[in-house]
């Protein structure tokens, strides 16, 4: 293998990632349980479709795979970061404990106000995490922080599944969702309330 064509081997890969995301984008925002076909989502993107297939694609199914998108580039960014800081290609959010603390209830989303103070408890839960793992793993160099931080997200990943024994089964569905990546709250304008159905 030529030189030359070793080093365009990473923009290849890149482009070829580009292609892919930009795929994914599309078939998120084409398509949905809401009953809306491609060809009503491409006209109602072109300008020409009907007033409620406009509102599901730019209220409802834009913000969502905005979010989705934004969210997923956060958690890689991190996940690269500390690969580069712990130089230990294992490293992850979860040996860091930051996902330990992500137990608190799904927020029911009655209005933005309460919707915050979720989130700023999730954030406080999160970074007390982490605040906990280099507590225990202090002096102890890279592998015990890395261990630690395993340890304290098996921990909480059983208290979690101990709470979803517990819970009234109604609620059991949307506590699942939550913990899988619940895009509920992604809606525009971000007062209004978010849709019963997903499109």
């Amino acid at each position: 293998m030529s030189l030359q064509s070793t080093e365009r081997a990473p923009l290849r890969g890149l482009l070829l990632l580009a292609a892919l995301a930009a795929a994914v984008f599309l078939a998120a925002l084409l398509t949905g349980s809401s009953g809306i076909g491609v060809g009503r989502a491409l006209a109602a993107l072109a300008g020409s479709g009907d007033e409620t297939t406009r509102s599901v694609l730019i209220a409802v199914r834009l913000p969502r795979v905005l979010a989705a998108f934004g969210v997923g580039s956060l958690l890689a960014l991190c996940g690269v970061l500390l690969q580069a800081l712990f130089r230990n290609s294992l490293a992850t959010l979860m040996f860091s404990g930051s996902r330990a603390r992500r137990r608190r209830r799904p927020a029911r989303h009655d209005g933005r106000r309460r919707s915050d103070r979720g989130a700023i408890g999730r954030g406080r839960g999160a970074l007390g995490a982490v605040g906990m793992v280099y507590l225990l793993a202090r002096g102890g160099g890279t592998p015990r922080l890395l261990l630690t931080g395993v340890v304290l997200a098996s921990a909480c990943g059983a208290l979690v599944t101990v709470l979803l024994a517990l819970a009234d089964s109604s609620r059991v569905r949307g506590m699942v969702f939550w913990l899988a990546g619940d895009l509920e709250w992604a809606v525009s304008p971000p007062s209004a309330p978010a849709p019963r159905r997903s499109p």
